[in-house]
């Protein structure tokens, strides 16, 4: 990313201003080993990786393929089964 090796001198801050676009597609389509790519440079935590994406891995982004596998298989019929302002009510908690 863009800010994969910056370093700090105490006192320094950074200040970043994103767009944050929705993406392409359902999070549930996203290829898992980005999902953890994500997780171990904490761009996205544990809980929203679980919780929008379906991805189960730990706090340094080891992803648990099987458990992945589990859990969408899971989350899909209910996706498929709400309407929109039930999954984004579910996703906002």
């Amino acid at each position: 990313g863009a800010f994969d090796h910056v370093s700090l001198e105490p006192g320094e801050t950074v200040l970043a201003f994103s767009c944050g676009g929705g993406g392409y597609g359902s999070p549930l389509e996203r290829e898992p080993e980005r999902v953890a790519f994500d997780v171990a440079e904490r761009w996205v935590s544990v809980e929203r990786a679980a919780k929008v994406y379906g991805v189960i891995v730990d706090d340094r982004g080891v992803l648990d393929a099987a458990a992945t596998r589990q859990l969408r298989a899971a989350l899909v019929p209910a996706v498929d089964r709400a309407d929109v302002k039930d999954v984004n009510s579910q996703v906002a908690s």
